[in-house]
């Protein structure tokens, strides 16, 4: 492509070049290459401004906001985003519509913001369905699993995983039925569900594209998490630090989930000397990249590291601002694992008083999840057990 339109605009570039230079700038992104992606938006623009090609605009303004936010330009790339959708809107550009939603929801995420998440895209899961778009309709619903899944809402996950069982065969025509069970990987692993998120795992894994920064990002998440939980914390740990190379690409808020994974296996695995390296990702970022999600697990991990080193009073503030920002956002699941290892550390500083509470709560949240390996754990709360791996046998 990049031949062919290096040739085409040669002359002077019609609607058609310009079309193709933006989807240029779309593909580079995916793979991670941002200043040429950048290059191309550029050209895509200086073509499409002056002649009115509002789709174009549209389409690159949308991409060109991907970078920005790659970048940590996030307030700018907003702008830009939402001014994609109204162009979008203003010139019925149905799948500008829909593209532009789908990427304010992902930006949202980004902010810890599944409330606003939400919304955005039960309006793209409903355009689509307006428009019989099932690929948009499909897509709407694996940002739903998202959703869903940070807000604690899992039935409503099963749910859309009920809705689209995963094929007997991996194959490209089947992939969003694949992708969907795969982002679903998260709330089965801490049911206890750990076959079926290996079978997804695998699935998604036979049909990865190497060069999609994106899909790789959430594929080595996916194994890290499930092979923690399988008790391979050597293999958690490899798949979460490939999961970690998205992080120039991306940008800290996209390989979040990525950083706390690996900080799970090598805390499990008790390399404290690679948690703290990894804690310095977070904390040295820059703060416009240090979302919620980013300093409160930092919190949380400096009060493992407290408790494990025997520091009563670090590890009690680590835990306690953790969890102050976890039920902001809110995280309930992330609540409850630091209620729970908090809870842990008293019992083990013999403070059995203060943790009884932090138990129940933890257990509550953990029966109304249905994240049975996590329940079983908070009742066995009376015994006096000092922090383990955070994921349960």
């Amino acid at each position: 492509m990049d031949s062919s339109l290096a040739l085409l605009s040669e002359a002077e570039p019609d609607q058609d070049v310009a079309t193709l230079m933006a989807q240029a700038a779309r593909l580079h992104f995916f793979r991670g290459e941002l200043d040429v992606a950048f290059r191309w938006a550029e050209r895509a623009l200086r073509t499409a401004e002056p002649q009115g090609y509002t789709g174009v605009i549209a389409e690159t303004l949308n991409t060109k906001s991907l970078i920005l936010r790659s970048w940590g330009r996030h307030e700018e790339a907003e702008a830009l985003l939402k001014h994609a959708l109204v162009l979008a809107v203003e010139h019925d550009l149905p799948a500008s519509v829909n593209r532009a939603t789908f990427n304010l929801s992902n930006d949202f995420m980004e902010r810890d913001r599944f409330g606003d998440a939400l919304e955005y895209d039960v309006r793209c899961l409903d355009h689509a369905r307006l428009l019989g778009n099932r690929v948009w309709e499909q897509m709407a619903q694996m940002h739903l699993v998202f959703d869903y899944t940070a807000l604690g809402r899992w039935d409503e996950v099963m749910g859309i995983l009920e809705e689209y069982p995963l094929p007997d065969e991996a194959s490209p025509e089947n992939q969003f039925p694949i992708f969907i069970n795969a982002i679903g990987h998260f709330a089965r692993v801490h049911r206890g569900e750990l076959q079926e998120a290996e079978r997804s795992r695998a699935a998604a894994e036979a049909i990865e594209d190497p060069a999609d920064v994106q899909g790789r990002l959430h594929q080595h998440f996916s194994t890290a998490v499930i092979r923690l939980a399988q008790g391979r914390s050597e293999e958690s740990l490899a798949a979460a630090e490939v999961a970690l190379e998205a992080l120039g690409p991306l940008g800290l808020r996209a390989v979040a989930p990525g950083l706390t994974a690996a900080m799970e296996a090598a805390f499990d695995l008790g390399r404290m000397g690679r948690v703290e390296e990894l804690l310095a990702i977070g904390e040295s970022a820059a703060p416009s990249e240090r979302n919620l999600i980013v300093r409160a697990q930092a919190l949380r991990f400096r009060g493992r590291l407290a408790a494990r080193a025997g520091d009563r009073p670090a590890a009690d503030a680590g835990f306690r601002e953790a969890e102050a920002l976890f039920r902001t956002a809110p995280y309930p699941f992330w609540l409850a694992v630091t209620q729970l290892e908090h809870a842990e550390s008293l019992v083990a500083f013999e403070r059995d008083a203060e943790a009884a509470p932090l138990f129940e709560e933890a257990r509550a949240t953990f029966l109304e999840l249905g994240a049975e390996p996590w329940l079983r754990r908070a009742e066995r709360g009376h015994m006096s057990e000092a922090p383990g791996t955070v994921v349960p046998a």
